[in-house]
Protein backbone atom coordinates (compact mmCIF):
# COMPACT_ATOMS: atom_id res chain seq x y z
CA UNK A 1 0.00 0.00 0.00
CA UNK A 2 2.74 2.61 0.91
CA UNK A 3 4.20 1.96 -2.34
CA UNK A 4 0.65 2.60 -4.40
CA UNK A 5 0.62 5.75 -2.30
CA UNK A 6 4.08 7.15 -3.42
CA UNK A 7 3.17 6.41 -6.74
CA UNK A 8 0.23 8.45 -6.28
CA UNK A 9 1.87 11.80 -4.97
CA UNK A 10 4.66 11.78 -7.37
CA UNK A 11 2.06 11.62 -10.43
CA UNK A 12 0.27 14.46 -8.68
CA UNK A 13 3.29 16.13 -7.89
CA UNK A 14 4.28 16.49 -11.20
CA UNK A 15 0.67 17.36 -12.47
CA UNK A 16 1.16 20.39 -10.65
CA UNK A 17 4.68 21.14 -11.48
CA UNK A 18 3.85 20.85 -15.27
CA UNK A 19 0.90 23.18 -14.52
CA UNK A 20 2.83 25.49 -12.61
CA UNK A 21 5.56 26.08 -15.48
CA UNK A 22 2.41 25.57 -18.07
CA UNK A 23 0.66 28.80 -16.16
CA UNK A 24 3.91 30.42 -15.92
CA UNK A 25 4.98 29.99 -19.59
CA UNK A 26 1.46 31.67 -20.79
CA UNK A 27 2.31 34.44 -18.86
CA UNK A 28 5.28 35.12 -20.01
CA UNK A 29 4.25 34.99 -23.63
CA UNK A 30 0.75 36.20 -23.54
CA UNK A 31 -0.23 38.11 -20.79
CA UNK A 32 2.94 40.14 -19.41
CA UNK A 33 3.51 42.40 -23.01
CA UNK A 34 0.50 43.50 -22.88
CA UNK A 35 0.38 44.04 -19.55
CA UNK A 36 2.36 47.29 -18.41
CA UNK A 37 1.61 49.72 -15.24
CA UNK A 38 2.23 52.92 -16.12
CA UNK A 39 2.68 56.57 -13.95
CA UNK A 40 2.41 59.38 -15.84
CA UNK A 41 3.15 62.99 -15.00
CA UNK A 42 1.82 63.93 -18.07
CA UNK A 43 -1.66 62.79 -19.78
CA UNK A 44 -1.63 60.48 -22.81
CA UNK A 45 -3.90 61.45 -25.75
CA UNK A 46 -5.61 58.92 -28.36
CA UNK A 47 -6.70 62.14 -30.16
CA UNK A 48 -6.07 62.13 -34.21
CA UNK A 49 -3.75 64.86 -35.03
CA UNK A 50 -2.77 66.97 -38.51
CA UNK A 51 0.67 67.33 -39.85
CA UNK A 52 0.86 70.35 -38.22
CA UNK A 53 0.36 69.68 -35.07
CA UNK A 54 1.48 66.22 -34.94
CA UNK A 55 4.58 64.74 -35.54
CA UNK A 56 4.90 60.63 -36.23
CA UNK A 57 7.98 58.31 -35.52
CA UNK A 58 7.84 54.69 -37.15
CA UNK A 59 9.01 52.13 -35.15
CA UNK A 60 11.35 50.93 -38.59
CA UNK A 61 11.04 47.17 -40.19
CA UNK A 62 14.19 45.21 -38.66
CA UNK A 63 14.35 47.41 -35.26
CA UNK A 64 13.64 43.65 -33.07
CA UNK A 65 17.44 43.08 -34.50
CA UNK A 66 20.03 44.90 -32.60
CA UNK A 67 22.77 47.15 -35.08
CA UNK A 68 25.89 45.61 -36.19
CA UNK A 69 27.41 47.47 -33.50
CA UNK A 70 25.87 46.99 -30.41
CA UNK A 71 28.26 45.95 -28.48
CA UNK A 72 30.90 48.62 -29.38
CA UNK A 73 28.10 51.89 -30.05
CA UNK A 74 28.78 55.32 -29.12
CA UNK A 75 27.29 56.09 -26.20
CA UNK A 76 24.59 58.46 -28.11
CA UNK A 77 24.11 56.17 -30.63
CA UNK A 78 20.42 56.40 -31.38
CA UNK A 79 18.94 53.13 -33.31
CA UNK A 80 15.24 51.52 -34.25
CA UNK A 81 12.59 54.82 -34.79
CA UNK A 82 12.64 57.01 -37.39
CA UNK A 83 12.93 60.25 -37.02
CA UNK A 84 15.92 58.94 -34.70
CA UNK A 85 15.46 63.02 -33.21
CA UNK A 86 13.35 65.55 -33.37
CA UNK A 87 12.13 69.19 -31.76
CA UNK A 88 8.67 70.09 -30.79
CA UNK A 89 7.37 72.88 -29.48
CA UNK A 90 4.90 73.01 -26.77
CA UNK A 91 1.28 74.43 -28.27
CA UNK A 92 2.29 74.18 -32.02
CA UNK A 93 3.59 70.88 -32.53
CA UNK A 94 3.69 68.60 -28.98
CA UNK A 95 1.86 65.65 -30.35
CA UNK A 96 4.19 62.89 -31.51
CA UNK A 97 2.46 59.41 -32.41
CA UNK A 98 4.63 56.45 -32.69
CA UNK A 99 3.30 53.51 -34.52
CA UNK A 100 4.86 49.88 -34.92
CA UNK A 101 6.11 49.05 -38.49
CA UNK A 102 7.63 46.04 -37.64
CA UNK A 103 6.97 42.27 -37.33
CA UNK A 104 7.56 42.12 -33.76
CA UNK A 105 6.47 44.12 -30.28
CA UNK A 106 8.09 47.38 -29.36
CA UNK A 107 7.42 50.09 -27.09
CA UNK A 108 7.75 54.22 -26.23
CA UNK A 109 9.04 54.22 -22.74
CA UNK A 110 10.25 57.35 -21.52
CA UNK A 111 13.50 57.20 -19.98
CA UNK A 112 13.82 57.57 -15.74
CA UNK A 113 14.49 60.93 -15.43
CA UNK A 114 12.53 62.69 -18.04
CA UNK A 115 11.20 65.78 -17.68
CA UNK A 116 8.02 63.81 -17.64
CA UNK A 117 7.01 60.29 -18.21
CA UNK A 118 5.25 57.90 -20.77
CA UNK A 119 4.98 53.93 -21.79
CA UNK A 120 3.15 53.21 -24.41
CA UNK A 121 2.60 49.78 -23.51
CA UNK A 122 3.21 47.05 -26.08
CA UNK A 123 2.81 48.08 -30.02
CA UNK A 124 2.45 46.20 -32.81
CA UNK A 125 0.51 42.81 -34.25
CA UNK A 126 2.60 40.57 -31.72
CA UNK A 127 0.89 42.02 -28.45
CA UNK A 128 -2.07 40.75 -27.02
CA UNK A 129 -4.77 42.76 -27.74
CA UNK A 130 -2.66 44.39 -31.59
CA UNK A 131 -2.24 47.96 -30.75
CA UNK A 132 -0.27 49.60 -33.61
CA UNK A 133 0.23 53.00 -32.06
CA UNK A 134 0.22 55.07 -29.39
CA UNK A 135 -0.15 58.86 -29.43
CA UNK A 136 1.62 61.66 -26.21
CA UNK A 137 1.43 64.96 -25.93
CA UNK A 138 4.16 66.91 -24.43
CA UNK A 139 3.89 69.73 -22.29
CA UNK A 140 6.93 69.85 -20.21
CA UNK A 141 9.97 71.11 -21.69
CA UNK A 142 13.12 69.50 -21.50
CA UNK A 143 15.07 66.81 -23.44
CA UNK A 144 13.69 63.15 -23.59
CA UNK A 145 15.40 60.15 -24.09
CA UNK A 146 13.00 57.00 -25.13
CA UNK A 147 13.38 53.16 -25.66
CA UNK A 148 11.79 49.98 -26.64
CA UNK A 149 11.61 48.15 -23.38
CA UNK A 150 11.78 44.66 -25.12
CA UNK A 151 15.33 45.68 -27.00
CA UNK A 152 17.76 47.90 -24.92
CA UNK A 153 19.49 48.71 -28.49
CA UNK A 154 16.13 50.69 -29.46
CA UNK A 155 16.49 54.23 -28.53
CA UNK A 156 15.25 57.58 -29.92
CA UNK A 157 15.58 61.34 -28.49
CA UNK A 158 12.87 64.55 -28.22
CA UNK A 159 13.60 67.88 -27.55
CA UNK A 160 10.64 69.90 -26.09
CA UNK A 161 11.02 73.94 -26.36
CA UNK A 162 8.72 75.76 -24.69
CA UNK A 163 6.12 78.16 -27.19
CA UNK A 164 7.76 81.41 -28.00
CA UNK A 165 6.53 84.02 -30.96
CA UNK A 166 9.19 82.20 -33.34
CA UNK A 167 8.45 78.66 -32.61
CA UNK A 168 10.10 76.10 -35.21
CA UNK A 169 10.48 72.37 -35.09
CA UNK A 170 13.08 70.27 -36.59
CA UNK A 171 13.06 66.21 -37.56
CA UNK A 172 16.39 64.85 -38.03
CA UNK A 173 15.98 61.38 -40.28
CA UNK A 174 18.95 60.01 -41.15
CA UNK A 175 20.40 56.75 -39.01
CA UNK A 176 24.21 55.94 -37.78
CA UNK A 177 24.86 53.00 -39.85
CA UNK A 178 24.73 50.12 -37.79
Amino acid sequence: MSNRGSTYVGIVVTVLIIAAVSSIGYYQVDVAPSFKTTSSTTTSSTQTCTPSTCLNVTIVSGASGPPTCYNSCPTNYLYGYSPLNMTVVIGVNATVTWTNDDNAAHTSTSNTGDPASWDSGCLGSACSPATGSFTFTFTVPGTYYYHCDYHPWMEGEIIVEAASSSSSSTVSTTQTPG
